[in-house]
This record gives C-alpha cells, sequence and structure tokens, in this order.
C-alpha cells in the first residue's frame, strides 16, 4: 500500500536561476539538448501554476545534486514549490491518483524487499518529475503510456541499491513537443535494471529521449532495448550513455537502439555511448536506422500479401518487440493504429 507522507516546501538556492543557466551553458548539458530546444521546455515550466507552500521543507532531495544532474528538474520544483513524497511498501502504485493531488515533483521512497507495482497513464500536467528511491532487495516494475497531444517534458531518476531490481516498460508517442530524460543509477553490488521502451512517431511530430545509466557498483546488471519508428517528417532522437565507473567489476551492460523509417523525410538521430573505468566487464552497445527491405517485402508478395498490408504487419512486429507489461495491450493498439493510418 502506498501512503502520501507530505507535500512539503521546495527549498532552492536563492539564485536558483541563475545556478540553472550556468549548468545549461556547460558542454555536458549542450550536448544533450543538441536536438531539442530546452528554451521550449522550459516556457512548459514557467507555465505551471504556483502551489501553496508547505510549512515544512523537503530533505528528500539534495537541491544542489538535481540542478547539476537535471537543471530544468530543479527549475520545475522551483516554479511550483512544493514536492510530493510518498512511502510505498508494496502493491500497485496508481499515479493518476497521485498526480491528481499531489503536484508535478513526486518522490517515490520504497522500502526494502518491497514488490511494487506503478502504473502512469494520464498525464495531469505538461511536465512531471519522478524521483524513485528503491529500498534493498526491492524490485519495482514501472508501466507508463506517454500519449497526448499536447507538448509534454518528464524527468524520471531511479536509485537502485544492492540487490534491488527495477523493471521499466516505457510507451512513447510524439507530438509537437515530446522530450524525456531518464536517469538511473545502480549503486549496490546486485542490482539489476531492465528497460524496454517502444515508440510510434507521427508525422510532423517529435519525441526526444535521453537515457543515463550509471553503474556504481560491482557486479550490476543492466539491459536497454528501444525501437522506435518515425513516419514522414517525424523527427525522432535518442541518446543513450552507459557509465561505468571505477571498482565495478562484474558489470555487465548492454544497449540496442532501432530505428525504423517508414516514409520519406523523416530524421532519425541516435548516440549510443560507453563510458568504462573498469576492466572486467561486459558491455555492448548498438544502435541501427533503416527502412523495411525490400527483402521482406518480396517474401511477404511473393506469398500473397499486398504491400500495404505487408508494411503494416512488418511494423507491426517490429515494435512489438519492445512493448510488455501491464499497460502494453493499450499501447499496442494505439501504435497500431497509428501504424495503419500512415499506410493506408
Amino acid at each position: 500500500m502506498a501512503s502520501v507522507v507530505t507535500t512539503t516546501a521546495w527549498q532552492g538556492a536563492t539564485d536558483q536561476v541563475e545556478a540553472v543557466e550556468a549548468q545549461l551553458n556547460l558542454p555536458v548539458h549542450r550536448e544533450q539538448w543538441k536536438y531539442t530546444r530546452n528554451s521550449k521546455v522550459r516556457a512548459l515550466i514557467e507555465a505551471l501554476p504556483q502551489q501553496a507552500s508547505a510549512e515544512t521543507s523537503s530533505n528528500s532531495l539534495s537541491a544542489a545534486e538535481l540542478t547539476s544532474l537535471a537543471p530544468l528538474a530543479s527549475l520545475t520544483l522551483h516554479q511550483v514549490a512544493s514536492l510530493g513524497v510518498i512511502q510505498v511498501s508494496g502493491g500497485i502504485l496508481d499515479m493518476d491518483e497521485i498526480d491528481s493531488s499531489h503536484g508535478t515533483g513526486i518522490v517515490i521512497e520504497i522500502a526494502d524487499h518491497a514488490e511494487v507495482v506503478i502504473n502512469e497513464v494520464k498525464l495531469h500536467t505538461n511536465c512531471q518529475l519522478r524521483w524513485l528511491k528503491l529500498g534493498e532487495g526491492a524490485k519495482v516494475t514501472h508501466n507508463r503510456n506517454l500519449f497526448t497531444d499536447s507538448q509534454q517534458w518528464h524527468y524520471l531518476h531511479v536509485d537502485v541499491p544492492a540487490s534491488a531490481q527495477y523493471h521499466l516498460h516505457n510507451h512513447s508517442m510524439g507530438t509537437d513537443l515530446h522530450r524525456q530524460d531518464i536517469q538511473i543509477d545502480l549503486t549496490g553490488p546486485g542490482a539489476e535494471v531492465t528497460l524496454q521502451a517502444a515508440a510510434v512517431v507521427a508525422r510532423n511530430a517529435h519525441l526526444d529521449q535521453q537515457l543515463r545509466l550509471q553503474h556504481k557498483a560491482p557486479n550490476t546488471t543492466s539491459e536497454q532495448r528501444i525501437n522506435a519508428i518515425a513516419l514522414q517528417a517525424a523527427k525522432v532522437t535518442f541518446g543513450g550513455r552507459i557509465h561505468i565507473h571505477a571498482d565495478c567489476d562484474g558489470t555487465d551492460a548492454q544497449l540496442n537502439n532501432r530505428n525504423l523509417s517508414l516514409e520519406p523525410g523523416a530524421v532519425i538521430n541516435t548516440k549510443p555511448e560507453l563510458e568504462i573505468y573498469s576492466e572486467d566487464v561486459s558491455c555492448a552497445h548498438g544502435a541501427t536506422v533503416g527502412q523495411i527491405s525490400d527483402a521482406h517485402r518480396f517474401y511477404c508478395l511473393s506469398r500473397g500479401i499486398d504491400p500495404v498490408l505487408t508494411e503494416i504487419l512488418l511494423s507491426r512486429g517490429f515494435i512489438s518487440e519492445t512493448t510488455d507489461g501491464e499497460l502494453a495491450e493499450d499501447a499496442l493498439a494505439a501504435f497500431n493504429q497509428a501504424i495503419g493510418q500512415a499506410a493506408t
């Protein structure tokens, strides 16, 4: 069961805006915002309504740490001036219920050895900030269907300590502006992370996904599989960075990003990266950008399947590879509809 502990005041530095500006001008953040203008996200943040400040201040997050990791996440809390803190000991957490009454910024603290399912479907604001703190040995499955017609930005940070497991099923569709920042830290031996992401970006829409995963302890495991389909004039961007710190022997980290362009004019940017400071590790990363092959089309045609249906079937098969979890059925229905409309 989950209970809201408190909604507390967010007290950043008095020069918060200046600190954010300084961070955004650093090379690491300029690179992360290379294909999405951060000024567009800042406009969304500045439009957020200010909430009434609570009587107590939060110590669940460090303002300095958040500003360094994700300047615009810090600016979001500075704007809304409050932070929801939730403690979870087990069961299913419906973020729709939480978001409707507890604001834009949420910290979720999960008890040791708890088993928790988190579902996110409805979007109550254009900006969402999540910080998950798993307890040791906890097992969390996080399902997200991020579908909306409005401009949006999502920030997700997850701390995965010793022997904990975090499984993320992330399903997305593009909009005029859709940006996702996902940062995951494996901080204890035996920590495991799996991430499966699927996206269909319609004509003239935009999706920018930035993943940063840090292995900070030995004998940790991560696997990320991200598939995306881009339609005509869609703009799809993926940046995936795996950072393996020193003294993290026994790390196993795998990252694979595959992109399929169905129509001419789509723009696909992909940049997987590895940064390794330990020797005894097993790591791999890769990315592909392509179209449905002529061989696959000929195979289907030779068996009496018409070209339009061929494109639909092969595209649906491709996107279903990384669509999983409790919300997968609804996600596939939305993906299939978008693919079918594009093909006909």
